[in-house]
């Protein structure tokens, strides 16, 4: 719906997308900044949608990127290299963050799954460390919980396994677990929880 500058709307076109469209978001995956563009996970349609803007409020076909239950979607340049990238909660089978690294052209890698929780359903993004990255957190409505993934400026989001702790009396210590962080040789994103 186009706005019509004085807080009314205007219908526009519509636009096919996956099956099951729960969530959108805006970015400029092309980079220019005078045509927004949008992305829409299509929850049973097991894709998120992209669709370039044409910058008169008009946008191009959908061209899908597949991942399992994407729930909410969310576009940020999260490798830092000046190109937004999508991330994705999966609700199910497994759940967890899919993130899409932009080329910066319109176009997308493929996913990449990070482990998280028992069913996501919301994500969002911010700094939540301090480090001048964005961090993703993803909200487990199954069992009332969120999992922050923190960006440790490497590559993707790790671990690529969950860790979790048993509950436990305050001021005791939980058993240790292991981390294992491989560093590949590319300027992208890795999160950590």
């Amino acid at each position: 719906m186009l706005g019509n500058g004085d807080g009314t709307f205007t219908v526009g076109e519509s636009y096919e997308v996956g099956e099951e469209p729960e969530s959108i978001s805006t970015g400029f995956f092309t980079g220019n900044k005078r045509k927004i563009d949008l992305v829409v996970g299509n929850e049973e349609g097991y894709s998120v949608s992209v669709l370039l803007g044409n910058g008169d409020g008009t946008v191009q076909p959908a061209v899908n990127y597949a991942t399992h239950f994407p729930g909410w979607v969310i576009a940020q340049d999260f490798s830092g290299d000046g190109k937004t990238d999508i991330a994705a909660a999966n609700a199910l089978f497994p759940p967890g963050v899919t993130v899409f690294h932009g080329n910066g052209d319109g176009t997308f890698q493929s996913g990449v799954f990070y482990p998280a929780g028992q069913e996501g359903n919301y994500i969002a993004s911010g700094d939540f460390n301090g480090d001048h990255r964005p961090d993703l957190v993803e909200v487990d409505n199954e069992r009332g919980v969120i999992t922050t993934l923190l960006n440790t400026g490497v590559v993707s989001f790790s671990p690529t396994t969950p860790l979790n702790f048993k509950r436990q009396a305050v001021g005791t210590t939980s058993k240790a677990q292991d981390v294992r962080l491989t560093i590949r040789a590319r300027p992208n994103s890795r999160f950590s929880p």
